[in-house]
């Protein structure tokens, strides 16, 4: 996630150690990772479109009809994301950053999600 408030620019949510990074049109989504920040499958489940157990402990996750189809769904998704443990949340960090303009505070506040 790109993310544009006090410097150019700079990558939060990305980090596989602390969370899954987001749900996307296609979402790829190891066992291993799902159950080491506490997704709940069901929810991921009834969420989808479409769920594809792909063997090998790999879960393929379809949220839209197409790649270009996420506006129609960025809400709801959102909620879910926010619903969801283990899931970064852009919602979180927005929150945090109103009436940020010191890039030092704008560090400490997006560290946790880096």
């Amino acid at each position: 996630v790109r993310l544009r408030v006090v410097r150019a620019q700079t990558f939060i949510g990305t980090s596989l150690s602390k969370h899954v990074p987001g749900l996307y049109w296609l979402t790829l989504l190891p066992d291993a990772l799902r159950a080491r920040h506490g997704v709940p499958l069901a929810k991921l489940e009834e969420a989808a479109l479409e769920h594809v157990a792909l063997g090998g402990g790999q879960r393929l996750f379809r949220f839209h009809d197409h790649p270009g189809a996420w506006r129609g769904r960025a809400d709801e998704l959102d909620g879910l994301c926010a619903a969801l443990p283990g899931i970064f949340n852009i919602a979180d960090v927005r929150a945090r950053l109103v009436g940020v303009t010191e890039e030092k505070e704008f560090d400490a506040i997006v560290d946790p999600w880096q």
